[in-house]
């Protein structure tokens, strides 16, 4: 078993020896005036009403005059039928509970889908009982003083995926929300809520989105950071906004190695055994053009047609497990060189950020804590485990760099 690059840590079990190389190792303008800060305990109880907060309760407030009839037994992926209109629908994507656009007290960002007629059936390009074209969308609550919800008001993902806009302004100028799988996203992509994090410290959450897909048997995930503009429910995507420079905030490093990792092993994961042997042996090697002998031990009798594709899924995965091998500050890759870097992940599938902390300083070092949940094969097992971990990083003439990592497995009560 590979000791990791974890400061003092040995890691031992298989899957923490993934993690291990995981880590290798008044409303929108802020609440009313002269309001108090919530107590810690009512802050508590705040995000949790919040979070509790039902999709029904929140068409309610956001479509009076519309009857919703629940598709869906699901609650976290509920689907809700607009009875008015029933080629048109309501899916439930996530919710995020932070201070997105006050430091008063949380608030809920619902995210929802709107899905429009399906191929064959009647419809138009907007809802007429909901006045809302289909596409990607977010409602924000918050509790008054009474413990009331109340709608702060709806935003919209850009067709563009680069801004968070109001939607009635930017309904009024004819701009539209992003489509899942249509023809402004890539094929196969979905955009769904990750997690909120103050990434600058400024005692305001960011809101950052999980962009996954897959196609041809190759995953690509990406996690995109908006900021709030300031004023009313905008954000904009950091990359259109960011220099590059030292002021970006070292999550991005963190969210860009953790789905460059999970874009890698998923891609991966369905290699078993003998076969996923093969592959990593190969993948820990310098030779970058995929040898003919691994095809044929991978595809066997199979078409040619068949070769090309584990192909291609041999040249991604490479190529992935690169990108995310170069997040690692200089030093760390020293201490920790590619092979090891490769072996550590021989039973990984994959990875998913549930919560993350804004960064703090530690020396010369700053810090980010991350909550992940980790896939792994344990012999014929497919196995979840949750892990928080902690990322030391410096910065360099490169930008922000991983240079070395803490994690520990959180186990539930037995």
């Amino acid at each position: 078993m590979l000791a990791m690059l974890v400061r003092t840590v040995v890691v031992a079990p298989l899957s923490l020896a993934f993690l291990g190389l995981l880590v290798s190792t008044a409303c929108q303008e802020g609440g009313e005036e002269g309001g108090q800060s919530a107590t810690p305990t009512t802050q508590v109880q705040t995000h949790q009403r919040l979070e509790q907060f039902s999709t029904a309760d929140l068409l309610s407030l956001g479509f009076p005059d519309a009857t919703f009839e629940e598709a869906s037994a699901d609650r976290l992926l509920a689907a809700y039928v607009v009875q008015e209109e029933p080629g048109w629908r309501i899916e439930t994507l996530g919710r995020l509970v932070g201070r997105f656009t006050g430091q008063d007290q949380p608030q809920l960002a619902a995210f929802v889908y709107l899905r429009g007629p399906q191929e064959g059936q009647e419809g138009t390009t907007r809802s007429r009982v909901l006045g809302l074209p289909e596409g990607l969308f977010v409602a924000f609550v918050e509790l008054d003083a009474r413990g009331q919800a109340g709608l702060i008001g709806w935003c919209f993902l850009h067709a563009s995926g680069f801004q968070l806009l109001d939607v009635s302004t930017a309904l009024e100028e004819d701009v539209r929300p992003l489509r899942q799988e249509a023809v402004d996203a890539e094929p196969g992509t979905s955009i769904t809520p990750a997690v909120a994090v103050d990434t600058d410290n400024d005692g305001l959450d960011e809101i950052v989105l999980l962009d996954a897909g897959t196609e041809d048997g190759i995953v690509s995930a990406r996690y995109l950071t908006f900021l709030w503009s300031g004023a009313g429910l905008s954000w904009d995507r950091l990359d259109s906004v960011g220099d590059g420079g030292e002021a970006d905030p070292p999550t991005q490093i963190v969210l860009d190695y953790l789905a460059a990792v999970h874009s890698a092993t998923s891609t991966a994961a369905h290699w078993e055994d003998v076969d996923r042997a093969l592959v990593l042996g190969w993948l820990s090697g310098d030779e970058t053009t995929v040898p003919e002998d691994l095809l044929e031990a991978l595809v066997g009798d199979g078409p040619a047609s068949k070769a090309e594709s584990v192909r291609r899924e041999l040249e991604a995965t490479r190529e992935l497990f690169q990108v995310s091998f170069a997040h690692w500050s200089a030093a760390s890759q020293e201490r920790q060189p590619w092979p090891d870097f490769i072996n550590g992940f021989r039973t990984a599938t994959g990875v998913a950020v549930e919560e993350m902390s804004a960064p703090s300083q530690k020396e010369e070092v700053t810090v980010v804590e991350v909550v992940v949940t980790a896939g792994s094969r344990e012999g014929p097992h497919l196995v979840q485990r949750r892990f928080r971990v902690s990322y030391e990083l410096i910065w360099s003439e490169e930008g922000w760099r991983l240079d070395s990592a803490d994690a520990r497995e959180e186990r539930g009560e037995e």
